[in-house]
């Protein structure tokens, strides 16, 4: 009987074969997900309003965050201010000096806002899930670090000429 046969692998009608290209259909990878898109799930999920605010920049090929630190800012009624979230993998130390070196840092600390430092691991245990480090830096630890230690005369100065500025 002329017909093609399904069952008879590498024939044209194989459901393991693209169609269009006639070769053996690829396996689908599992799509992995970034740092940030957990972090948005996760803090969605407790009932967060979260945008992104991390960008890529197409003419120098990089990911650029708000300020230097935001990957994402997340908002709650009952929560004063505005929650800033630096979303990482393995490299959690490295992101937390960024953060503390960032003077910006620490003018939004300053401004009554928080900064959320969320790290995330493949988990060991069977089912293999994604377990969150999360950190929240505070305006002593930031002012006590001793690279913004060094700066914070120059940065109270600076405020300083500049209130004076404003009230003349």
């Amino acid at each position: 009987m002329g017909g093609l046969r399904r069952d008879i692998p590498g024939s044209p009608q194989d459901s393991r074969m693209d169609p269009l290209t006639e070769q053996p259909a690829k396996k689908k990878r599992k799509k992995h997900t970034l740092p940030l898109e957990r972090t948005v799930q996760h803090y969605r999920k407790a009932g967060w309003t979260v945008g992104i605010t991390e960008r890529w920049n197409p003419h120098v090929k990089i990911r650029q965050d708000l300020l230097g630190f935001i990957d994402a800012v997340a908002i709650r009624e009952d929560q004063p201010g505005v929650m800033a979230l630096q979303a990482c993998s393995s490299d959690f130390a490295k992101h937390l000096a960024k953060i503390l070196e960032e003077e910006r840092a620490g003018t939004w600390l300053e401004a009554g806002n928080r900064i959320v430092l969320i790290g995330w691991t493949k988990s060991e245990r069977e089912g293999g899930g994604w377990m969150a480090r999360e950190r929240e830096i505070t305006l002593a630890e930031f002012q006590a670090h001793p690279r913004t230690a060094r700066n914070s005369t120059v940065i109270k100065e600076a405020k300083k000429q500049r209130k004076e500025a404003v009230s003349i």
